[in-house]
């Protein structure tokens, strides 16, 4: 994964100005302040606006983040910042929910004759609105979604508890919510002694944090092969490293700044229907993006080609891949719109290529997830470390002679002492033919030709 950096320069200015800023005066990793931002500006659109891909395939921008670094690396703290404005939206609104349920608390409390004595004819349990859901069981969450048809944004403090504890009480059925509220798919909840309970098209990103070292777990047993892995976006910069900050203190004006666009998407104009549900605001691909989608959508087809031998979890991937991209492309459109005056009734080619460039990022991280699996796959297979380095020296393909010359050329290379048993020639062709019985490491294309796996 060389040189796999944060395509910054491709985030508005105010925004690059807020995350070097936040950087200079309090540490904050870059990378984390900026995936922090793009899962802000998600939370901010919610249901409000859709991106329309086709005629039959139109979604939110809900984004599912991981902050991944070492301990003390400062992963929490961007996050924060970046929801900063929620929090403090969902304090005020907190203050009016209290004032609203003493209120009804004291009319439910009154006779019939009193209710009519002051005008109350109809009484509605108030309902709490608001932007973040910490830690919350899935339980929980559905009340909250049924409150807040606008969307949420959850904050999972210890992701990797969360991510592998998720069934362990539900038989898998908790995953499967997720999955729907990822997609903006209706959530039926039954629950004993009520009626089913439908949500419509809910709308949620989660952002969580998680060490570097406790990775290796998720990409095991059933979590490899699920797929829900593959709807996160993996954000683990590279050599991280703690700069310091001086006296530097950080201008308030920076917090008003951030404060102000957040506010500024959530104050954009919000429809909803009769029933309280949201409808949202469908932006179409502009003409300009034609060609640009199509040469896209060919580059995941090749990809996923290319993989599904030799890697199948990156084939996978690239499904979301090509999701993901339309969605910050929405993201992107807002962003641009709500700081820079560009227009909202389309998404532009500049929006779109942007999203690309972002969501390079997170699939090179991604992919380096995959690529270190498979390694450990391949190490475990092989059992030995003579094998191994014979397997890894080998072309993707090759002849029955070549692995032969090859392993003799290793076996050559061995210091005296450090392998027991020297091979003879005829035992290194023995061990050659027997190694390529293997049909998990080798496909045989025809007589004496082979392909590798992995």
């Amino acid at each position: 994964m060389a040189n796999n950096e944060f395509p910054f320069d491709y985030l508005p200015k105010e925004l690059v100005r807020i995350v070097n800023e936040l950087e200079r005066c309090l540490g904050f990793p870059k990378e984390f302040t900026a995936s922090s931002m793009l899962y802000a500006t998600s939370v901010a659109v919610g249901n409000n606006f859709k991106i329309r891909v086709k005629n039959e395939w139109e979604m939110t921008p809900s984004l599912f983040l991981v902050l991944v670094g070492s301990a003390g690396s400062s992963k929490s703290a961007p996050l924060k910042f970046a929801v900063q404005p929620f929090a403090e939206r969902d304090k005020l609104s907190n203050l009016k929910f209290r004032k609203e349920m003493a209120q009804f608390i004291s009319e439910k409390k009154m006779t019939e004759k009193e209710r009519l004595d002051n005008s109350i004819i109809e009484m509605e349990e108030p309902r709490y609105k608001q932007y973040l859901v910490n830690d919350a069981t899935m339980e929980a969450m559905f009340d909250v979604l049924i409150a807040n048809p606008q969307g949420i944004g959850v904050y999972v403090d210890e992701w990797r508890d969360w991510y592998l504890n998720m069934n362990r009480y539900t038989k898998g059925d908790n995953k499967n919510k997720w999955i729907a509220l990822w997609n903006g798919e209706n959530i039926i909840v039954n629950r004993k002694g009520s009626l089913p309970l439908l949500i419509n098209k809910p709308f949620g990103s989660l952002a969580g944090t998680t060490q570097t070292d406790l990775l290796d777990s998720l990409t095991q047993g059933e979590n490899a092969v699920s797929g829900f892995l593959d709807r996160f976006l993996i954000c683990n910069p590279q050599n991280l490293m703690r700069k310091p900050t001086g006296d530097n203190e950080l201008d308030f004006e920076v917090k008003v700044s951030w404060s102000n666009y957040i506010n500024a998407i959530l104050n954009l104009e919000q429809q909803v229907d009769e029933y309280g549900t949201m409808k949202p605001i469908i932006l179409p691909y502009s003409k300009e993006c034609k060609d640009a989608r199509l040469e896209f959508e060919n580059y995941i087809i090749r990809s996923q080609n290319q993989y599904r031998k030799t890697n199948p979890s990156k084939a996978n991937y690239l499904s979301k891949v090509e999701t993901y991209t339309h969605r910050f492309a929405l993201l992107f459109q807002v962003m641009s719109s709500v700081l820079e005056g560009e227009q909202m009734n389309h998404i532009s080619i500049l929006s779109f290529m942007k999203a690309r460039k972002v969501m390079e990022y997170f699939q090179n991280n991604m992919f380096a997830i995959f690529d270190i699996e498979k390694e450990k796959q391949l190490k475990k297979i092989c059992n030995n470390e003579i094998k191994y380095r014979w397997y890894k020296s080998l072309e993707q393909q090759f002849k029955t002679n070549e692995a032969k010359e090859l392993l003799q050329s290793i076996n050559e290379t061995i210091e005296i002492g450090s392998y027991k048993d020297k091979k003879s020639i005829e035992a290194i062709d023995k061990n050659v033919t027997n190694w390529l019985q293997s049909d998990v490491l080798f496909n045989k294309l025809h007589h004496g030709m082979y392909e590798k796996n992995f």
